[in-house]
């Protein structure tokens, strides 16, 4: 499958010409070289009916109550809840999958890790009344580029430009 992509944004993001959600960001070695990639998919899940913070138990940290919650996706009919287990922000993910919260050290974001290569940023948007409406959700998947031993960079070059040939 072939996906068109737009020109890079400021922060060297390409976007999918069908939906700005997804994003990859390519990185590459001291030569230049594009070594790996992640794709960011983006999804802001609104907050299922507001959970007054003074109702949430009181083990849970001040600092945590706003954010606990139930966020829906609607059209996956997929369930996350935050909450806090000893201490920790927790988000548990369809599948009953746990992920420990760790705030990022500029704050305002939350990070976790799903598995390996694949993190999440987390962020909480609030109305006027300044309670929490949505989750900002962004799940990372990182892939690092496989060396062929029969491909060389040209090889890949020469096959890209036939491919863009061929769309032309």
């Amino acid at each position: 499958m072939i996906l068109d992509l737009k020109d890079p944004d400021e922060d060297g993001h390409w976007y999918f010409k069908l939906t700005d959600a997804a994003s990859i960001l390519f990185e590459t070695d001291s030569s230049g070289t594009v070594c790996a990639l992640t794709v960011h998919e983006r999804q802001r899940m609104p907050r299922q009916p507001a959970v007054d913070s003074a109702a949430v138990d009181s083990a849970v940290p001040e600092i945590y109550r706003p954010l606990v919650g139930v966020y829906t996706i609607p059209m996956q009919n997929a369930t996350f809840a935050v909450g806090v287990q000893e201490g920790r922000l927790m988000l548990r993910v369809p599948g009953d999958a746990m992920v420990a919260l760790s705030e990022s050290e500029t704050g305002g974001q939350w990070l976790g890790q799903l598995r390996p290569g694949t993190s999440l940023a987390i962020s909480f948007d609030t109305g006027e009344t300044r309670q929490v409406t949505a989750m900002q959700f962004t799940k990372m998947t990182r892939a690092r580029k496989l060396r062929h031993p029969g491909i060389s960079d040209r090889n890949l070059r020469e096959e890209q430009e036939a491919m863009n040939a061929f769309r032309n």
